[in-house]
Order: C-alpha cells, then sequence, then structure tokens
C-alpha cells in the first residue's frame, strides 16, 4: 500500500528502485533458478545456462545475476575474512556460482530466501546508502508491520466460526477492553473448542553478531527482543483468561479451559536444545506461564505457522498438533522437524486454503507474464 510513511511509494516501488528490476522479474527468475536445482536428478544436466529463462530479456537476467551470483573468485574474495566458522553470508547473498560451464545453483533454499526476504536487505542498504538513517529505521518498521500483518492473516484462518457468524478469534483491542488497558495482552486469542491459543507476534530477526559470531550477549538481547518480552505478556493474557474468561468470551466455561501460548516470530528462527534451555530458564526464572492451566510454551517461526495453518485448515486441532510436539521427545527441536517426522514431506497438506489461493495466484501470473508451464512450477 502506499503511505507517507515511505515517502508515499509501495514496498514494491522501493525495491524495484534498490534492485533494477520490477519485483515479478526478480521472483521469476529466482524460481525458474531455483527449480532446477530441486528437480535435479542423476544424470540430468548440473549447471544451468543463462537463457535457462528464454522469455526474459538478457538484459534482466544479467540484472539479476549481478544481484544474486559470483564468479569462483568473486566468491574467494568474499569468503577470504569470515567473521566466524559459522559466517555463511556470502553463500547467502550470492547462493549462485558463475562458472565458465554454466550457473551452478548452490542451494535452492538460500536462493528462494535471497528473492523473498532477501528484498528486505537490498531496501535497507539502498535507503541507508541514499536517504540517510531515518528512511532506513522507516522502512525497517514499514516491513516490521507487514510482517506481523501477514501473520496475523494467517493465524486468523484458524479460528473458528460461531453460528452467527463471526470468527471466534480476539485482538489486542479486545482484550485491553476485557482486561483493563493497564493488563499486558497478547496480539491474538482463538477459541480452540477444549482450549484458547493465545498468540503473540514479532517481526524481528537475529543480529548477524547472533547468527554468525555467537555472541552472548548479542543472543541474550535477540531473545529479549523476540520470545522474553512476548512471554510476559502471554504470562498476563493466560492468567487473565483461566482467572475470567467470560470477560472476552462471554462464557465461563467450568473448569477454566487450558491456555496454549504461542510465540510467532515473523522470520527464521532456530529451535534447538540450547536455545530451548535458555528460554525456559528465563521463563522459570521470572516465574511465568506457570498456572498449571497454561500448556507449555510454542515458540514457532512463520513458516511453522503456516504449516499449522494448512493442518488445521485440514481439519487438525491446534492444541493436539501443539501437545503431539511437546511430547514428542524432540519439542526442544523445532516444530518444522516434529511436523515433518509425523506428516512426511506433503507440503501441499501444509498449505491452508487461504495461503493456496495467493499461490496459486502468484502463479498464475508468472506463467502469464513468462509463458511458463503451470506444471513446471506446481
Amino acid at each position: 500500500e502506499g503511505s507517507t510513511y515511505l515517502g508515499g511509494r509501495t514496498p514494491a516501488e522501493l525495491a524495484q528502485a534498490a534492485i533494477g528490476l520490477e519485483v515479478e522479474d526478480f521472483l521469476a527468475l529466482g524460481y525458474a533458478f531455483a527449480a532446477h536445482a530441486m528437480c535435479w536428478e542423476p544424470g540430468r544436466p548440473l549447471y544451468v545456462p543463462e537463457n535457462h529463462v528464454p522469455n526474459i530479456e538478457s538484459e534482466k537476467v544479467e540484472r539479476f545475476l549481478e544481484l544474486v551470483s559470483a564468479t569462483p573468485g568473486e566468491m574467494k574474495e568474499l569468503l577470504a575474512n569470515p567473521r566466524s566458522r559459522w559466517d555463511f553470508i556470502a553463500f547467502q547473498q550470492r547462493p549462485i556460482l558463475r562458472t565458465d560451464n554454466g550457473l551452478l545453483v548452490l542451494d535452492w533454499r538460500l536462493l528462494f530466501e535471497r528473492v523473498t526476504g532477501g528484498l528486505f536487505w537490498d531496501v535497507h542498504d539502498y535507503l541507508k546508502a541514499t536517504e540517510g538513517e531515518r528512511s532506513r529505521l522507516q522502512w525497517t518498521q514499514k516491513w516490521g508491520g507487514i510482517v506481523e500483518a501477514m501473520v496475523e492473516e494467517q493465524l486468523a484462518t484458524l479460528a473458528p466460526v460461531a453460528l452467527d457468524g463471526q470468527k471466534l478469534i480476539w485482538d489486542e483491542d479486545s482484550l485491553g477492553a476485557a482486561y483493563g488497558q493497564g493488563t499486558k495482552c497478547c496480539d491474538q486469542v482463538i477459541d480452540a473448542g477444549r482450549a484458547l491459543v493465545a498468540t503473540d507476534i514479532v517481526s524481528g530477526q537475529l543480529k548477524v553478531a547472533t547468527r554468525v559470531e555467537g555472541n552472548p550477549t548479542a543472543f541474550k538481547e535477540d531473545l529479549e527482543k523476540l520470545v522474553f518480552k512476548k512471554i510476559r505478556q502471554l504470562d498476563d493474557t493466560a492468567n487473565n483468561l483461566i482467572a475470567d474468561e467470560k470477560a472476552l468470551t462471554g462464557v465461563s466455561p467450568k473448569p477454566p479451559r487450558p491456555v496454549y501460548p504461542v510465540v510467532a516470530i515473523g522470520s527464521a528462527f532456530s529451535r534447538n536444545p540450547v536455545v530451548s534451555m535458555v528460554i525456559e530458564e528465563q521463563r522459570d526464572n521470572e516465574g511465568l506461564l506457570a498456572n498449571p492451566l497454561v500448556r507449555p510454551l510454542s515458540v514457532i517461526d512463520l513458516p511453522e505457522v503456516e504449516m499449522l495453518a494448512g493442518l488445521a485448515d485440514g481439519g487438525a486441532s491446534i492444541p493436539d498438533l501443539l501437545d503431539g510436539w511437546h511430547q514428542s521427545g524432540i519439542a526442544d527441536m523445532s516444530f518444522r522437524n516434529h511436523l515433518l517426522r509425523v506428516f512426511g514431506r506433503n507440503y501441499r497438506g501444509f498449505r491452508s486454503a487461504h495461503l493456496k489461493q495467493t499461490v496459486d495466484e502468484i502463479i498464475a501470473n508468472l506463467c502469464e507474464r513468462y509463458g511458463f508451464d503451470p506444471q513446471d512450477i506446481t
């Protein structure tokens, strides 16, 4: 949407100014090269020719490759001074290698991330260089709002519909009206039948110092922003719901329904035994989510929100899915790992009707614009 917040420019217009391509061209080329790597099998060509997408002008292909690829010599320079043993930034920025034999996609997942979420950094760096710190900060805030709205939209699809046609979901304003403006409120509460699901959404990302350098101070700051602050809000909300659900939902179940607290992070978030242990220690030290009717905390990221929405859209129970994870023996690992172990790589089953409609519209646009065969994309 246009906004004076960004000087009247839409995110798509800012992205085009930053990368020198229309977003549709950037995405189409990224998807086409990623699809080659995803579908590769022994015996098929490993390298991709530059004219892999023949219906896009060569100038656009060259500009795309300037942004996302590097020669072996250029990659060697990018890797010459790593910040740590875990510094993969060069591969995240340039996931395609340009060789004499053709183009080699180093990792299709990194390429997907580069042409989607990577656009944030293209605009971020462009505005910082051309307009200064104020514009960079405005873009960061605007992007955060976009991501949070997207997560809220996904979560809203999980809410059942009452007999009067109203969705059984309540937002932060409803919680404030029910329990007083002085209380900490999460972003959404969903009626999941036998339980209430309280979700708090955050759009931040892990600092480079955390994910690359392993800096303990940065790690603690990131968890404070992404998780600990949200747990405190969820704790207040859960206690209010258990003490007086009627103030929000209009019903007084006896006994009170349990509450499932969920932190939904709108970016990639690696849950592992170390991160899980730190989160649990902080929660226990502050005495948060200690009510017996509060179920274990779930920290999930955007792709996992989408997987949850897809399964719930297919009739699965949200509380059952979360219980299954926490009772699986791998609850200190990501929710994604658990879902893949239980349901397999059934990616269509993880896609809700709402998301499927969005994906189908994108695919139809790409097919019409570039003459793709839908079978090659789906």
